[in-house]
C-alpha cells in the first residue's frame, strides 16, 4: 500500500489541492496564534515575557509546519482515495526492489492466504 502510495502522481487540481490545503490551514494557525490570541502586538508591543519569546513564538512556528504537513498529507490521500481513477502510478524505483524479500518469502508471501479451518479453530481456542 506504501508503495501505490509513494509512486502516485496526481493530477495537476490535486497537487494545488493538496498544496492550498496545507499552506491554508498553517497561515489560518499562525493568523490565530499571532492575531486572535494576541501573541503578535504582545510580542510588538514590548510587553511579551522572557519565556513567550522563548517557548510560545518557537512553537508557534514550529506547529505551523506540522499543520502544514498533516493537512497537505491528508489531501494527497483523499485525492488519491476519491479520485483513483485520475491518479497516475510511476514505475518503482531501482531503490524499490523487492526480490530480496521475495526471495526469502516466496512470491506468494504478497498474496492473501485463504484461512484453513485448521487455523479457525486454533483461533478459536485462543478467546
Amino acid at each position: 500500500m506504501f508503495c501505490l502510495f509513494k509512486n502516485a502522481i496526481l493530477p495537476r487540481w490535486g497537487q494545488w489541492f493538496s498544496w492550498l490545503a496545507g499552506w491554508g490551514v498553517a497561515l489560518w494557525w499562525l493568523y490565530f496564534a499571532l492575531f486572535v490570541q494576541g501573541l503578535g502586538s504582545e510580542i510588538l508591543d514590548g510587553h511579551a515575557l522572557l519565556i513567550d519569546l522563548l517557548l510560545a513564538m518557537p512553537l508557534v512556528l514550529f506547529m505551523a509546519v506540522i499543520v502544514y504537513a498533516f493537512f497537505y498529507w491528508l489531501a494527497r490521500i483523499l485525492v488519491i482515495v476519491f479520485f483513483r481513477s485520475q491518479v497516475t502510478f510511476r514505475e518503482p524505483d531501482e531503490d524499490d526492489d523487492l526480490s530480496e524479500q521475495e526471495a526469502e518469502f516466496g512470491q506468494d508471501y504478497w498474496k492473501k492466504q485463504p484461512v484453513s479451518e485448521q487455523d479457525k479453530q486454533q483461533d478459536e481456542r485462543l478467546f
